[in-house]
């Protein structure tokens, strides 16, 4: 296993142990209480720092979750709240330290974000115009969806609702741009199913996400075409005249320890191979970084991405958007090789369970309207 990543699963299995740590130092120990309200507190913060170690060796792994709902909910709402009291105990700490105001504080932050992950996401309405726009395309609407992170936290009710939001909609397509889930299909095969009730007249198009390679691909990919999901890797559809709709397979099918044909690894000047009639292309890839040289050297004029979940929270946005090509979320004006053109990064349907807050930045799909100028 290469050396970053061992450094990044370092780095997330410990992690809130190192946070667990910083809140009792900075909140238990100068808290004026009892002493069994600081034994609390201390088994509160411990708890919180093992999930990851917990996960690994008892309940599946980081990334597939395996304890039953009300737990996994009840961890992410205590690693949430010891974040947040860590956070609040060492900016007040140099001035004061009133124990019940930075516990209720984190409580209501935690639920706020919580709620935010889990509602029913909001519908983000936008029009793009566009120069040369085929006739065929005026009015086109589009539903674009990323990152629900199904999962035993996360569970399918939750889906289900989105996919009765999105089929309200009545889009003319709809995109799926990756992290579906999180588990194995021997354990999950229900988590696709609502998505085979999604309805669109030109089809239900789909990428993968880096989290789907986390979970065995290969396996997934039959799932999903049983479950309706028409998974594009290096290729393009045309589901009506003068619209190319490509995909590629998240980055992540690169990574040499994964061992996957180079089939696998991302090429959108191949997706768009059977794109040659000048028909506007319209992309779908898991995450934004390349939007702009896609835009520019290869002439997509729409791009649909995700990954970013918006920046979480508006503290983590400058580091996201460092990994991400400047793009966090919403609409970005691109310079086009064949016009204008532009990239939308969704802010997400759902929020990952190893960070499950969204703060300033509500979950959302996106229905996108084309219009020629």
């Amino acid at each position: 296993m290469p050396g970053s990543w061992a450094m990044i699963k370092c780095m997330l299995l410990y992690g809130p142990v190192a946070v667990s740590v910083v809140a009792f130092l900075a909140y238990v120990l100068p808290l004026k209480a009892k002493w069994w309200a600081k034994i609390a507190w201390t088994a509160f913060f411990a708890f919180s720092g093992l999930k990851f170690i917990a996960f690994s060796h008892w309940g599946g792994n980081m990334f597939n979750p395996y304890f039953p709902e009300p737990v996994a909910f009840f961890w992410c709402f205590a690693c949430d709240m010891t974040v947040y009291i860590a956070l609040l105990s060492v900016v007040w700490w140099l001035k004061w330290h009133r124990g019940t105001v930075i516990a209720v504080a984190a409580a209501l932050l935690s639920a706020w974000g919580l709620w935010n992950g889990f509602c029913t996401p909001r519908v983000v309405e936008l029009t793009l115009e566009y120069d040369n726009l085929p006739r065929s395309l005026e009015g086109y609407r589009i539903i674009h969806i990323s990152d629900f992170h199904t999962c035993r936290g996360i569970t399918t009710w939750r889906t289900e609702r989105t996919v009765d939001l999105a089929n309200s909609l009545k889009a003319d397509l709809i995109c799926l741009t990756g992290d579906f889930l999180d588990g194995l299909v021997k354990t999950r095969p229900e988590d696709l199913k609502p998505f085979a009730r999604l309805r669109a007249k030109d089809g239900v198009w789909a990428v993968t996400g880096n989290h789907e390679f986390y979970n065995n691909l290969p396996k997934w990919e039959k799932a999903f075409e049983e479950n309706g999901i028409n998974l594009l890797a290096n290729r393009c559809v045309l589901p009506r005249e003068g619209l190319a709709v490509g995909g590629v397979h998240d980055r992540d099918a690169a990574i040499p320890y994964r061992k996957l044909p180079k089939s696998y690894y991302p090429a959108v000047r191949t997706a768009f191979a059977d794109a040659k009639r000048g028909e506007f292309r319209l992309l779908m890839q898991h995450r934004p970084q390349l939007a702009d040289e896609y835009a520019a050297e290869l002439g997509v004029r729409l791009q649909l991405s995700g990954h970013t979940h918006g920046g979480v929270t508006p503290v983590m946005e400058p580091f996201v958007a460092e990994k991400n090509g400047g793009f966090v979320k919403g609409l970005y004006p691109l310079q086009g090789k064949c016009g204008n053109a532009f990239l939308y990064v969704t802010a997400g349907a759902g929020v990952w369970g190893g960070l499950p807050a969204r703060l300033f930045n509500p979950s959302e799909i996106a229905l996108i309207t084309l219009r020629g100028k």
